[in-house]
């Protein structure tokens, strides 16, 4: 028997010696990107690293309080902090199988026989015993399955990440809407009492005989076009009350009182810090994920390729025996080892075929890593440019409001001292109210870039990770009483 166990062992280490397990060769392609932003060299940016927590940089403790509690209740948070305890749990599984395997058994056997005297004999038995196996990773199957499921949990983390880094995005979008939709209807409500008071004009030069009707009519045109603005704006005030109370975990009215109430529309930061492309790649988690996956799925690959190889089983048990419970050991102990070695040689087809299989997965992984990548960059571009742009066109349109507003106001005094007819008035006074509310509509849209550009740049992710720690907690029993508390 020892003489078996030491051939196998040195035919196992002989071979392994010869043959190591690879996998495939895929790997990450090195992160490579521009030295700087196309659009960086705007006074509004800056070539500092992203501010972690950049929703602080509103200025606007709503905001702040209502990203903090999505972080904490969001059920993406909470489904994507599932996922990464599912995957710590199966690394830890990976890690233990490494181990020998085995436990402790105990028996106890009752018989009754015929005695050759006659008569009937009773006898017990009692057996108590442990076994192990151990399957030796010569040619590193098992290391690689470690590999794939520590890699696959590394991507979870990162995914984690991308949930935060979307979530808070999301609540300064949905909650820039909100602000936004009644900035506009500020305006909106404005126009309709200022072309009130035209219309009521109007209608007092008819009675005085000073007026027409055509003048009437116009004014009151105007005025019911401009009143129709209004509903669409409360509809979307709405939509975005209804998307923040969801994007929180709660039901879509619970923040109607009290984000009806109008408030001022957050302005961004004046300097925004973007950093540079490459720690842009560094920072990501998306990135980072598709990374992770390359690799599990080159270790995948490894153990795939392993099942071309014997495999190497060592097997072992020691028990005791005995007719009496109070005599354990009256048979004497019985022990033995055991080495066993299969090559399955009849399914090399099918394992070359799942060695394919595997590695076409690490290139279709690799090629989304790629494409992530680009897709990061072409993200914060694309951000970057579509600030810049709408500042400078928040700029001109600000202008044109100023003059727009003074036209109009000329026109009505014109009009007074019947210098001007009431068309030009209702002229003047629809090239106002399209100025002004371009220029609201802008106002918003140079905020919800900015908050784009935090977005595309995928920051935050830390912060929001220390916010939200205690999530990734091993405490079960903690979890499940939270789960239901908040169910209720």
């Amino acid at each position: 028997m020892k003489l078996a166990v030491h051939i196998a062992i040195g035919l196992a280490a002989v071979t392994a010696a010869a043959c190591s397990v690879r996998g495939t060769d895929i790997e990450p392609m090195p992160l490579t990107a521009p030295a700087a932003f196309d659009g960086s060299a705007d006074p509004a940016l800056a070539s500092d690293q992203p501010v972690d927590a950049w929703w602080t940089t509103f200025s606007d403790s709503r905001m702040t309080a209502l990203v903090e509690e999505a972080l904490q209740r969001s059920p993406d948070v909470r489904q994507a902090t599932a996922l990464v305890r599912l995957a710590r749990a199966r690394f830890r599984e990976e890690q233990g199988s490494n181990w020998p395997l085995g436990g402790a058994s105990a028996a106890y056997d009752h018989r009754r026989s015929q005695a050759v005297a006659g008569g009937v004999a009773d006898a017990d038995l009692f057996d108590a015993g442990i076994d192990a196996s151990w399957e030796v990773d010569v040619f590193g199957a098992r290391r690689a399955a470690i590999t794939a499921a520590s890699e696959e949990f590394a991507r979870e983390r990162a995914l984690r990440r991308l949930t935060l880094v979307s979530v808070a995005a999301e609540v300064v979008l949905a909650y820039t809407d909100v602000r936004g939709a009644q900035t506009r209807l500020v305006v909106a409500r404005d126009n309709v009492a200022n072309q009130e008071s035209a219309s009521q004009l109007t209608q007092q030069l008819l009675t005085a005989g000073r007026g027409t009707q055509l003048d009437v009519d116009r004014s009151v045109a105007l005025l019911e076009s401009t009143r129709a603005s209004i509903p669409p704006l409360v509809a979307a005030e709405s939509a975005a009350i209804y998307r923040l109370s969801v994007l929180v975990g709660r039901e879509p009215q619970a923040l109607v009182t009290d984000l009806r109430v109008p408030d001022i529309l957050p302005p961004p930061p004046d300097l925004l810090a973007i950093g540079e492309p490459i720690a842009l790649l560094r920072r990501r988690p998306d990135v980072a994920a598709a990374e992770s996956a390359v690799l599990a799925a080159a270790a995948r690959a490894g153990v795939a390729a392993a099942d071309l190889f014997p495999r190497l089983v060592l097997t072992g048990g020691i028990g005791l025996q005995s007719f009496s419970a109070g005599a354990i050991d009256n048979r004497g102990p019985r022990f033995g080892v055991g080495v066993g070695v299969t090559l399955p040689f009849l399914e090399w087809n099918r394992i070359r075929q799942r060695i394919l299989a595997a590695d076409a997965a690490a290139e279709a992984a690799l090629a989304e890593y790629e494409r992530t990548s680009l897709f990061a960059l072409e993200e914060a571009e694309r951000a970057i440019t579509a600030f810049v742009q709408e500042r400078q066109r928040f700029g001109h349109l600000d202008l044109a409001a100023r003059a727009a507003r003074a036209a109009a106001n000329l026109a009505r005094q014109r009009f007074q001292l019947g210098v001007d007819n009431f068309l030009t008035v209702l002229d003047a006074e629809r090239v106002r109210l399209e100025a002004e509310d371009r220029l609201a509509a802008s106002r918003v849209e140079v905020t919800r870039q900015a908050a784009s550009i935090f977005k595309a740049l995928g920051g935050g992710w830390s912060e929001a990770e220390r916010l939200t720690a205690a999530q990734l907690s091993d405490d079960d029993q903690a979890r499940l009483r939270q789960v239901v508390k908040v169910q209720r």
